[in-house]
Parts: structure tokens; C-alpha cells; sequence
């Protein structure tokens, strides 16, 4: 940020000012060693924090000023001193603070701060500390804010020359600029931290932030509202609201059960390779369908997509973080996660904090890394006559079994086991990571097993979900149907087209759904109704079904510079399940390449146009991408407008040259009456300039000659006109009045 100044001005060299201040604060280090000790402290914090630098560059005459500067003791922190840059020192006349603007006045009214931070009995204070400090100042406007010090605060030495890189406490400008780049801030991060700029418009007064909101606050209208903020997991409860007090059971039946949950990145194995896929999670299904899903890469953002999954793949050669959050709560954001191993039978994640680490150690505050296992299947062993052991196993050799791996029927760890009960285990939260079900006594199991339970589809492609499935003998399925859920979960009937069933194989069925669009991403579920009136589950949770665009995404940019390496990728917002080869279009023309990615070394004129991308599974081709077109910029092109540029110049300039020529040739051949012309003119603008100056000449020579003379001049004192006319007058003048 600039320094505001009315106009830049021409300061003179006050340097000489800052030394003699500086020797007065040197007297007053020496005789004071906690006030030295305080200063020195505070100096050496400014550099630090990277607030000041060392000027030892020569600076531009004019464009220098010296700050000289004293500590201060704030009267209730005794122990605390702030080193203020005396903005005001004055020099021949001139001050800093007498050339920068102060700005309008951005500060909120006290009272109506107060007043709002007295509304609820809960009350929350920050403070931005050096808030000044926290705005850069412009490089080309430092050396305005050059001061003097010793270096190592060492007053014995000869003291150096430095510069603040930061607007100043005794700047006149520094709170107009403070206040305008705090709301500044605010307003540029509003979509993805919308209470926080809220709070920084409304509850901020210069550097103190001052808020009182309610958490629980209740509505008695006609439809009664209970609103709670800041939600945490005491909050998890079931809550019922009813007119009387004495029949509490009624309210009870129409309950409503509140689960709390946080967002979770969640790390899933992918088949291709050695590497991984990410999920945004939550830990329980959110009421409300999320607007958007914010990737974030580093802390910075990544991209902004519908979809839970990141769309590549992440490998483990990257040193880098991820973190997910929801459009509207982007200051709830999950935990940054890194993947730091992948092999064919384990990963390791690090987590920075979360409930993934809460298991690991007593806090969930701090970062753990875990072990995970890439697979997981239940040895079932039967123990005559009537026991049955069940093992869960894996081939990762460092996974903890014993505080990771939990067997879970229906979710749930069941304390009685019924023969006909199925099982499988999963890792503790991480429901995405568990072994297909086995049952205990395979003539008596209802079990259903997916082919998979994550596809990642095109949009407009045909989908296949495949299942098998198991039933207890001694019943017979009264009915067998596929469940879509979102947030309801709807029973899926054929439709001759879009949707179509498959059960012509024993206990296989397959649902098909064609010509998927991004309405039909949910989870799919096969259950089978053993009565008409007895709902059986038939498993856990099913297949999650993600449509997903093709988008060609271009590296660095677009707009190209000739010679640039340039990737092109073909991009889906989740991993595709099945292999597939790519197809790459240029100007509607296939090229040769099947990867996802399009790699143009050194781009130039013969590349620039329209690309766009396809996905070939088979013998199916899925609908192009949206086209992405590359222009160039090239350097040649652009050197050859600047010499055109300057050829215009230099013509112009010639051409301008040749007329000022030809008019001084003219002019130096005109007659000496032109001449003669050409001194009154000037004598009359003398004369013009100032009415009470008066010229005098020792002499007046005159040529005569035929032709006429015309003057402009006026005498002071008309005379009558003399009969000889006179081609020209010139003048000497007097080195002193007659």
C-alpha cells in the first residue's frame, strides 16, 4: 500500500535533524539499562518480523526523509514500550505528516460497538497486535520512512542507515490506511469467510474486535424456531417441542435427533497404481445437500467443484497438503491431510488435527499419522459344534489390528450374535475402508455384496451396478428393489429406458442406469423384503454413483507465450472407475495421444486453437469436452510492435525537424523591416509587461528607406507624425537612466 501523499514532494536532507535525536536517545539508553534493554528488544522485533530493512542503497535527492523516533510506556503496561516514529519532527519548515493525507475517517462508531457487545451476557474480544504494522508500505515510497540505529543495538558503534517496510505508528496516514486495508481484506475474502468479514465491518473499532452472539436462541412464533450456533458434539441430542409440559411422550414421537459432525478428508486406495483418491466427508449424511465442494492445496485455493471427490489422483512423491470445506461454511474447513507412503498393501496418512487422530492419542488437536490398509477380508473358521471364529485380515504388516479394525454388523457391535447374522470389519472411522460381508451360517444369511461400492460415471455414459446377494433358505424373498438415496430414499422402478433390471442370474442382480446426467449422482441400494410389512436392510451402505464433465485444464494459462511448455489435462471432478484411454481433439481433428494429459514443449503458431477431449472405455466413446481454445502471444510479433512504434516516433520526429528548418530558413531571409518588426514587437511586450517600467536609450539610429513602417507600439506621449517614414529603428540601450 502506498503512502498517500497530497502531491510527491521535494523534501530537503534532515538528516543532520535525525542525528542529533538520535545522540539525545543515546544519552538516554545509557543512563537508563531496562530502558535500553525494552528498546533494544522492540527494534530487534521489528527486524525480525521482517518491518524494517537496511537502506544502503543510494536514495533519490528529494525523495529521502529521516524519521527520528523515541519509546514510549503504555501507563498500564509498565513492562511493555513501543518505539514511535516521530512523523511531525518538522525540518526548515517541513514535516512527513505536512505532505500525507489522513483519508476519510473508515472507523466504526464506538457506541454502536459497545452497544452491540452488550446485547448477549456471552462475550468474545480480540485485538490485532501492531496493526500497523500488518499493511506493507509501496518499495518505491521506503525511503521516506528511512530512520537511524546501531546495529545489535550497540551505541558504541557508528550507527547505520535503515528503513521501515511498514506504515508507521506517528504516521498521520497510517490509521486511514490501516482501517481501509482491514475492510479491504474483508471484502476480498467475504465468499469464503462471510462471519468473519461480517465481524471485521461490524464489531471492529480500529484494532479491537468486540462480539457477543448468542449461542441458543428461541423463536415463539407460529412456527417455533430453537436456533443453536457454534455447534459442538455436548450438542448432540434428540429435541422435541410441544405447548404443555404434562404429556412430554407426544412430544417425544415427533422428535427430532441432532448428530454433529465435522468434515474429514478421507484418504481411499485407487486401483490404478500406487496412488490414492481423496473424499470430503462428513461422519454422518449432511440434511442439506452441499452447494459446493472448496479444495483447498497448501492453504491456498485449489478449486470449487459439486462433487466430494478430488478429481486426480493424488501420489505419494507429493509434498503437499489437502483440506476440503463447503461453499457457505468455508470457515469450517477439515483438517489439512498429506499423504506420505503408498504401497501395494498399506498407505500413511498425517493428519494435522481431527477426530481421525482422536483414537491415536488423547487429543484430537494433534497431528498423527496413520497406517492404513489397502484391503481387508473376514477368515472365517468354524469351531465344532457350534462356534464360529471370525478373523479379520489384511496384508499390511504395520497396521495396529487392535485399536484400528473393528468387526461391525448393521454398524453396529452387537453384544448377542444370532446364527444367522452377518458380519464385516472395518477400520475405525473409515467406513470406506471394510471387507465384503460374511455370514456365520451361510444356509441362514441375508447378505448382499457389491461389485463396487464407488463408480465414477461421465455424464450421458450407461452404468452398470452389479450385486449378489443371499437369503435364508427356509424364506423366499417377497420382493427385490433398488433404492436411490439422497436425502429421501426412493424406490427405482423401470422406465423402459433410462432405467432397466437384471435378474436373470441366480442371486445376481444388476441395476442399469442410461444416459446419466449429474442429477442422478447418489447412493444405490439392492434390498430384498422378506414380508410384505418387514423391511430387511440387506447390508450396509451402498454404491455411491458421482457424475462427472469432462474439462480440459490448461497449464500455466490459455493465453501463451511462444516457446512456453504448455500441459493440457483432461479433467473429471472424480477418479474414473474403470481403465480408460483418452482421445485428444485439435480443431475438431483426433490427434494422436491416448493419456490424460496433452504435453505441447515449445508452443508456437502451428498450436494455436481449439482442443477438447474424450474418454474411449472400450468400445464406447463418451461426448467431447467443451472446447478450450489457446491463443499465442508471441515475442517476435510483440517486438516487431514496438519497432514499429519507434519508426512512427523517429518519422515523426524527422518530419518535425524538416518543418522547424524550413521555417528558420524563412525566417532568415525576411527584409530588415521585417526586422525592424520584429524588435518593436518585442518592445512592445517589454512594455506590455509592466506599465511603470521605463526604458532609456543613449542613442536612436534610423536608415531611411522608401517604403512605409507600421508600429503597434503607442508612445507614452502622442506626438504628431513625422513626415520621413523609416524601414527600421534600432535600439541600445543605457547602462544607467539619463
Amino acid at each position: 500500500m502506498p503512502l498517500p501523499f497530497k502531491a510527491r514532494p521535494q523534501l530537503p536532507d534532515n538528516k543532520r535533524l535525525a542525528l542529533t535525536r538520535l545522540k539525545h536517545l543515546k544519552r538516554k539508553l545509557d543512563r537508563d539499562p531496562k530502558f535500553k534493554g525494552d528498546y533494544v528488544k522492540f527494534m530487534e522485533g521489528i527486524f525480525k518480523d521482517g518491518d524494517a530493512e537496511r537502506a544502503d542503497e543510494p536514495s533519490e535527492p528529494g525523495h529521502v526523509w529521516y524519521i527520528p523516533h523515541q519509546g514510549v510506556y503504555h501507563p498500564r503496561k509498565p513492562d511493555k514500550i513501543r518505539v514511535v516514529f516521530d512523523c511531525s519532527a518538522k525540518y526548515e519548515g517541513t514535516s512527513l505528516n505536512d505532505h500525507l493525507l489522513t483519508g476519510p475517517d473508515l472507523t466504526n462508531g464506538l457506541t454502536g460497538v459497545l452497544c452491540r457487545f452488550r446485547k448477549h451476557p456471552i462475550a468474545i474480544t480480540c485485538d490485532v497486535e501492531k496493526m500497523f504494522h500488518r499493511f506493507h508500505v509501496s518499495k518505491r515510497d521506503r525511503d521516506f520512512l528511512r530512520f537511524l540505529w546501531w546495529d545489535n543495538g550497540d551505541t558504541d558503534s557508528e550507527p547505520r542507515e535503515y528503513r521501515m517496510k511498514v506504515h508507521l505508528f506517528g504516521a498521520s496516514s497510517s490509521p486511514g490506511c490501516a482501517n481501509y486495508g482491514l475492510k479491504h481484506l474483508a471484502s476480498q475474502n467475504e465468499s469464503e469467510h462471510p462471519s468473519a468479514a461480517n465481524f471485521i465491518r461490524k464489531h471492529f473499532y480500529v484494532d479491537d474486535g468486540l462480539i457477543n452472539e448468542p449461542r441458543v436462541t428461541y423463536k415463539s412464533q407460529r412456527f417455533p424456531t430453537l436456533t443453536i450456533n457454534d455447534l459442538r458434539d455436548t450438542d448432540r441430542n434428540t429435541y422435541c417441542c410441544s405447548s404443555v409440559t404434562e404429556t412430554p411422550w407426544d412430544c417425544w414421537k415427533h422428535a427430532v435427533h441432532l448428530t454433529v459432525s465435522d468434515l474429514q478428508v478421507k484418504v481411499v486406495p485407487s486401483t490404478e497404481g500406487q496412488t490414492v483418491s481423496l473424499m470430503c466427508s462428513s461422519s454422518c449424511l449432511l440434511t442439506g445437500n452441499p452447494a459446493a465442494y472448496i479444495w483447498y492445496k497448501n492453504g491456498d485455493f485449489l478449486y470449487e467443484d459439486w462433487s466430494p471427490w478430488y478429481q486426480e489422483l493424488v501420489s505419494s512423491d507429493s509434498a503437499v497438503s489437502y483440506s476440503c470445506a463447503i461453499r457457505g461454511y468455508q470457515d469450517l474447513r477439515a483438517p489439512p491431510v498429506s499423504v506420505d507412503s503408498v504401497t501395494h498393501t498399506c498407505f500413511t496418512v498425517t493428519y494435522a488435527k481431527g477426530r481421525m487422530c482422536s483414537s491415536e492419542q488423547t487429543s484430537a488437536d494433534e497431528s498423527c499419522s496413520i497406517t492404513y490398509p489397502t484391503e481387508l477380508h473376514v477368515q472365517r473358521t468354524p469351531v465344532p459344534p457350534y462356534v464360529v471364529t471370525l478373523t479379520c485380515k489384511t496384508n499390511c504388516p504395520q497396521t495396529d489390528v487392535v485399536t484400528l479394525l473393528q468387526f461391525n454388523p448393521y454398524k453396529e457391535i452387537h453384544s448377542t450374535v444370532w446364527i444367522s447374522d452377518r458380519f464385516y470389519c472395518t477400520v475405525k472411522d473409515h467406513e470406506d475402508l471394510n471387507s465384503a460381508h460374511v455370514c456365520v451360517n451361510d444356509k441362514r444369511c441375508w447378505r448382499v455384496v457389491y461389485a463396487s461400492r464407488r463408480i465414477c460415471a461421465l455424464k450421458g455414459s450407461s452404468v452398470n451396478i452389479s450385486c449378489q446377494y443371499d437369503y435364508s433358505k427356509s424364506f423366499k424373498p417377497k420382493s427385490i428393489n433398488w433404492y436411490q438415496t439422497k436425502r429421501e430414499m426412493k424406490v427405482l422402478t423401470e422406465d423402459g429406458g433410462k432405467v432397466q433390471f437384471d435378474g436373470s442370474k441366480k442371486n445376481q442382480h444388476i441395476l442399469t442406469l442410461r444416459n446419466v446426467q449429474k442429477n442422478d449422482s447418489a447412493e444405490y441400494r439392492f434390498n430384498v423384503r422378506e414380508f410384505d410389512e418387514h423391511f430387511n436392510p440387506s447390508g450396509s451402505a451402498g454404491v455411491a454413483l458421482i457424475v462427472t464433465d469432462l474439462e480440459v485444464k490448461v497449464t500455466p494459462s490459455p493465453e501463451v507465450t511462444e516457446g512456453q511448455r504448455v500441459t493440457l489435462t483432461c479433467s473429471t471432478s472424480c477418479p474414473l472407475t474403470h481403465n480408460s484411454n483418452y482421445m485428444w481433439f485439435f480443431n475438431g481433428e483426433p490427434l494422436n495421444s491416448n493419456n490424460k494429459q496433452l504435453i505441447l514443449e515449445a508452443f508456437s503458431h502451428q498450436h494455436a486453437g481449439s482442443y477438447s477431449c474424450a474418454v474411449r472405455t472400450g468400445s464406447n466413446i463418451s461426448d467431447r469436452s467443451a472446447v478450450k481454445t489457446l491463443k499465442v502471444q508471441s515475442v517476435t510479433i510483440m517486438w516487431e510492435v514496438v519497432a514499429a512504434g519507434v519508426s512512427a516516433v523517429l518519422l515523426l520526429f524527422i518530419l518535425l525537424s524538416v518543418i522547424v528548418c524550413v521555417r528558420t530558413k524563412r525566417t532568415s531571409t525576411q527584409s530588415p523591416g521585417n526586422e525592424g518588426w520584429s524588435s518593436l514587437q518585442q518592445s512592445a511586450d517589454v512594455s506590455a509587461g509592466g506599465a511603470d517600467q521605463e526604458l532609456h536609450y543613449s542613442s536612436v539610429h534610423f536608415s531611411k528607406k522608401t517604403g512605409p513602417l507600421s508600429s503597434l507600439v503607442q508612445p507614452h506621449q502622442p506626438r504628431e507624425p513625422e513626415g520621413d517614414h523609416y524601414a527600421a529603428i534600432n535600439f541600445r540601450a543605457n547602462s544607467r537612466p539619463e
